[in-house]
């Protein structure tokens, strides 16, 4: 016979908005209808939730290394060690944030985008799984029907894990034993109001960096335009001087060869010059003899 924990760790496994379709689809299949109305009363998880869920399906392997982290922790403040636990802040700081990243990544990949207020929360989960071993259990479940936070001194709220009596350690402390000091794991519950004001919110300021970006679209196109005219019109401009340049080069040419044929000429012409200057000198000198 299937368990609630194996129905609800299908659901709790799955897309979230298909969750309550399944969920009721599954409650109907059930020939005991006292089984039925268990499996109908499973809760859909928040998206917060759903998000630390399949973080836990997901990222196995480095949501280990936060709990492990997390026992060094404890032992840390147990010893009152403050360098140690200093050193060991700042690693848990970067293990939840990065944690808290790759939820977003996940749900991206499955079509979820998830707000900055969710991601917030699920850090805050993981924070409260690192600094009481009850909140590590839960997480480990997979089976979150809520977010929760750490702050103050108190008992996890089983209503945060679908399934409580598959979580060990859910029970409070006999009472001949001290009950050990724990953060009180406060439950977050969803705030519709709150979640549609930060929706319209950030669809407010998407729509504004919007029409920033129209705007400075249409004044880099128009700039572009104005730009192309501009160097359209250089690039005639430059065309016409080198045709310019080439009827220049033409004329120097043509002027060089002239002017070679000249000096030609000129050459022949002084040479006459001489010549006939010479043949007067010679005549003038025997015309004086003569007389």
């Amino acid at each position: 016979m299937t368990t609630l924990l194996e129905i609800a760790e299908e659901l709790y496994a799955g897309r979230v908005e298909d969750f309550t379709a399944t969920r009721d689809a599954l409650a109907k299949e059930q020939d005991d209808k006292a089984f039925g109305k268990q499996v109908k009363a499973l809760k859909k998880p928040t998206i917060g939730a759903w998000a630390v869920n399949l973080l836990v399906r997901r990222e196995t392997e480095q949501l280990e290394q936060v709990f492990g982290l997390a026992e060094s922790l404890r032992e840390a403040a147990d010893s009152m060690d403050g360098a140690e636990l200093r050193g060991l802040n700042r690693q848990r700081r970067r293990l939840t944030t990065a944690l808290a990243n790759a939820a977003r990544t996940r749900a991206r990949e499955v079509g979820v985008k998830l707000t900055p207020t969710v991601v917030d929360q699920v850090e805050g989960v993981l924070t409260a799984a690192m600094l009481d071993p009850v909140a590590a259990e839960v997480v480990r479940s997979g089976l979150l029907t809520t977010t929760f936070s750490s702050t103050g001194l108190g008992e996890l709220d089983p209503a945060a894990v679908a399934v409580p009596d598959a979580v060990g350690h859910l029970a409070r402390p006999a009472a001949s034993e001290p009950a050990p000091v724990r953060p009180k794991l406060t439950v977050v519950r969803d705030d519709s109001k709150k979640r549609r004001d930060q929706a319209r919110a950030e669809l407010a300021e998407a729509r504004s960096a919007l029409s920033t970006a129209r705007r400075a679209l249409s004044t880099a196109e128009r700039r572009l335009s104005r730009q192309e005219d501009q160097r359209a019109a250089l690039a005639d401009e430059l065309d016409d001087l080198r045709q310019r340049l080439a009827e220049v080069e033409t004329q120097q040419a043509e002027l060089e060869v002239e002017a070679a044929e000249t000096a030609a000429e000129r050459d022949r012409a002084q040479a006459e010059v001489e010549a006939a200057e010479a043949a007067r000198d010679e005549a003038q000198s025997t015309l004086d003899d003569l007389d």
